[in-house]
């Protein structure tokens, strides 16, 4: 069993934060190279993001949101998350989950692994 953490690490302070932890495979899974979490997987409130204004069309996912993350009504972080609410036919899997790059280091994410 594999535990995935996704850390946001602020470029501005280098503090890391834990921003989304579970098992690949039920909380987490791979596909196109990135990660998709569960919402209930995501270990800050929800009310630190903020969707981005314009959509991103993928043409064979579909339509991804990204997600900005806030604090104190400041932008943290550009698109630190997209989700893809209504995915195309095969990418059924993603629906609603939200997606992480699939390399530490992308994006200002680290990955940690830990395995049982």
């Amino acid at each position: 069993m594999k535990r995935l953490s996704f850390y946001f690490k602020n470029p501005e302070n280098g503090e890391r934060l834990l921003v989304a932890s579970g098992i690949l495979g039920e909380d987490i899974i791979q596909a196109d190279g990135n990660y998709y979490v569960s919402p209930s997987a995501l270990k800050f409130d929800k009310n630190f993001l903020e969707v981005e204004e314009k959509a991103y069309v993928c043409p064979y996912k579909g339509v991804c949101d990204y997600y900005n993350f806030v604090n104190d009504n400041k932008v943290v972080k550009k698109m630190l998350t997209w989700v893809y609410n209504e995915p195309k036919e095969g990418w059924e899997q993603i629906k609603g989950k939200f997606g992480f790059p699939g390399h530490s280091g992308m994006n200002d994410i680290e990955i940690d692994e830990e395995v049982d």
